[in-house]
């Protein structure tokens, strides 16, 4: 808009000559709204029993598994997990503290955007799997003072959200080896010998007997007999 003011009375007032000399645009004034994108991650935890070795980095896989999303939008996977042709399943692995981290997640519209998360058995010898499954809700909503969307995650046990809510996601291991049997081919042997002093000595079987004892084993394992 322009405005054109003039002091066409002559009496030391000016006043308004036209209030629209030209004009651009609507005559409204629009604004628009667009909230940053919310932003969460997600942890677990690994723990293992039994293994004298202890717990080492990559030795088990976590899979998430997007679920659904607010219609219109999709229920991306986080930045830290390793996919394949399948867009919706991501899986990551444990470090050596047990931690497990599924990365950042990104949400752009509000809305409820459900995840699920279980381990993956790989049926390594003397190990026992966790077949929990955890549901992960992020429950997204528009926060105006800050012009950001927040996510809000919550955990539940199962397949659904009829499960107890927890506070975290924990996956608990064993390791025990399996009874080593000794084979049957597996022998001792020794020699005895007599030494003549007198001589007219001859040795014959049965003569002798010998004793095999156990003096140590394994703690918590009894030496064969």
């Amino acid at each position: 808009y322009r405005v054109e003011v003039a002091d066409e009375s002559q009496d030391g007032n000016l006043e308004i000559t036209s209030s629209i000399i030209g004009q651009t645009g609507s005559s409204d004034f629009v604004n628009t709204y667009e909230p940053k994108n919310a932003t969460s991650s997600l942890m677990a935890t690994k723990t293992l029993n039994g293994s004298s070795k202890g717990l080492e980095a990559g030795a088990f896989t976590f899979q998430i598994k997007s679920i659904s999303a607010p219609q219109g939008s999709t229920a991306n996977l986080p930045t830290g997990v390793t996919s394949g042709d399948d867009a919706t399943v991501g899986t990551v692995t444990n470090d050596t503290d047990g931690v497990i981290s599924f990365g950042q997640f990104s949400f752009d519209a509000e809305g409820e955007y459900r995840y699920q998360v279980t381990e993956i058995n790989e049926g390594k010898g003397g190990y026992s799997y966790d077949g929990a499954i955890y549901t992960v809700v992020f429950t997204v909503s528009d926060d105006p003072e800050t012009g950001s969307l927040v996510a809000t995650p919550t955990i539940y046990q199962g397949k659904d959200t009829t499960g107890a809510i927890v506070d975290a996601i924990t996956f608990a291991n064993g390791y025990q080896p399996a009874s080593v049997t000794t084979p049957t081919n597996a022998t001792f042997s020794g020699t005895k010998s007599v030494t003549e002093e007198h001589g007219g000595f001859t040795l014959e079987a049965g003569q002798f007997s010998f004793t095999m004892t156990s003096t140590s084993a394994p703690d918590g394992v009894g030496a064969p007999a």
